[in-house]
């Protein structure tokens, strides 16, 4: 099995795949750059992906922002939105025909989106989200 750690930070996507290699072995995981607040990294982080030639059994999407009054995202949109929706949308979308590939009857790949509860304590400006005030 391998793993690829996808982030915006390189440094510390790098101590995350070192941990690994130390438990697993050196071909066990390796890093790829992704900034889910931008479209373009994200279509990038799919073509570095698919130069891999590596099978993806499991996309796990847990990267997001909370509480962050940082403003819009390199697209424009508000950062919440762009980061914890569009970005994760978009990942999932141009990587659903490796997942396909690699799944098999009776072991299908998956997709596991992890988020939190925190949509329960604010209210929505749908303009603002979307990146229009």
């Amino acid at each position: 099995m391998r793993v690829i750690v996808a982030g915006n930070d390189e440094h510390r996507g790098h101590e995350v795949v070192a941990r690994i290699q130390e438990e697993s072995g050196p071909e066990s995981a390796h890093f790829l750059f992704l900034d889910l607040a931008s479209l373009s990294s994200v279509r990038s982080f799919v073509r570095n992906f698919e130069a891999t030639a590596l099978p993806l059994h499991l996309l796990i999407n847990n990267a997001g922002v909370m509480l962050d009054p940082s403003g819009n995202t390199k697209d424009g949109f508000e950062r919440h939105v762009g980061v914890n929706f569009l970005g994760h949308f978009l990942l999932t979308s141009l990587l659903l025909p490796a997942l396909r590939a690699s799944g098999h009857q009776g072991r299908k790949s998956r997709v596991i989106t992890v988020c939190s509860s925190t949509h329960w304590v604010g209210q929505a400006d749908v303009a603002r989200l979307l990146g229009q005030r």
